[in-house]
């Protein structure tokens, strides 16, 4: 019993330490992630003589430009979105009338109510519009400086990665209750639960990312690029994301077109697109390795998102998964792991 009041006390104080300390850790545990998933690439260069410092840096270098070429793209895509706002406004602003004339007709809601409605939400929003931009601003900055910063911590981690098995080679020998074969063995399985999580995570992802555009395209949505990427990025939230993804094409495509058949094609699209994915694309690549409760996702999810926000939901899963892995290995503990595997 006292084993599980430290454990919960431990995560308690754990969890106030990254709240408190979101600037740091956030870009770090990222970077950690991260480097878990390019050390392979790393140890191959080394393998064939390439020292630690350049293998290193042409790893990082490499994968971080894949990810500002997609940036780049994405970014371009959603320039066409910003130069056609004003049409977008025009068509939200035919779907609003429309709907207030349905609310009005069918449940005899008086066109003065819906009018006084519209005019508190206009209110409201004129009355937080300073804030709001002042949030963004430092949203912008912070996003900045993790940018720069993420990189930088993932070549440093990587660099110094087997600083980390000597450190635990030691403390071991100065521990009479930790073995260095325990330690190690724990360590390489969450390396290994992380690496092939985001490795999968990774391909599901870009063959969403596929599956989505050219389905778009077929379809001819506008955007079909920036929205079968954005829908496949999100994705990576469970459950919330497939329907905020779904959700955002289907009013951008409306926004655009006005075009209700097409939105129809773009819901059965989604829907079979998801449907491959859960049945043969996830559990083929992913091999049902986070085997975590359903509850326990959307409760980690939602934790994640206070702490972290976006990046917070990203990483609960595994980290779910690596504290299932920690708790095996305490007695005391496993009942826990019957309330958190699925």
């Amino acid at each position: 019993m006292r084993s599980v009041f430290y454990t919960i006390a431990s995560l308690a104080i754990m969890l106030a330490i990254l709240i408190v300390g979101k600037p740091v850790f956030a870009p770090l545990i990222i970077a950690f992630i991260l480097a878990n998933v390019l050390s392979k690439p790393v140890q191959m260069l080394n393998e064939k003589g390439m020292s630690n410092q350049l293998a290193t840096g042409l790893v990082v270098l490499f994968a971080f430009a894949i990810v500002g070429l997609i940036l780049a793209v994405v970014t371009t895509q959603y320039y066409g979105l910003l130069e056609d706002s004003p049409s977008f406004t025009d068509n939200l602003n035919h779907y609003k009338a429309t709907a207030v004339d349905y609310l009005v007709t069918q449940f005899n809601l008086s066109p003065r109510f819906m009018n006084d409605i519209e005019q508190n939400i206009r209110r409201e929003i004129g009355s937080t519009a300073k804030l709001t931009i002042g949030t963004v601003f430092e949203s912008m900055v912070n996003f900045l400086s993790f940018i720069l910063i993420l990189p930088i911590f993932t070549f440093l981690l990587l660099l110094n990665r087997k600083s980390v098995k000597t450190f635990i080679v030691k403390l071991s020998r100065t521990n009479d209750n930790v073995t260095y074969q325990k330690w190690i063995t724990s360590l390489n399985e969450i390396q290994t639960i992380v690496r092939k999580y985001i490795s999968g995570l990774i391909i599901v992802t870009f063959i969403l990312a596929t599956l989505n555009t050219i389905g778009l395209l077929i379809l001819g949505v506008p955007y079909a690029i920036i929205l079968g990427v954005s829908a496949a990025f999100l994705s990576i939230v469970p459950y919330i994301g497939n329907i905020v993804g779904g959700g955002v094409t289907i009013l951008v495509t409306l926004a655009s077109t006005g075009n209700h058949k097409l939105a129809l094609y773009i819901i059965i699209l989604f829907g079979v697109v998801q449907l491959v994915e859960g049945n043969l694309i996830t559990p083929k690549i992913m091999n049902n390795q986070i085997g975590v409760n359903p509850l326990v996702i959307i409760l980690s999810l939602m934790i994640g998102g206070y702490i972290w926000g976006i990046i917070g939901m990203v990483i609960s899963i595994p980290l779910i998964a690596i504290i299932i892995l920690l708790f095996k290995k305490r007695e005391g503990l496993k009942p826990f792991v019957t309330l958190l595997e699925s």
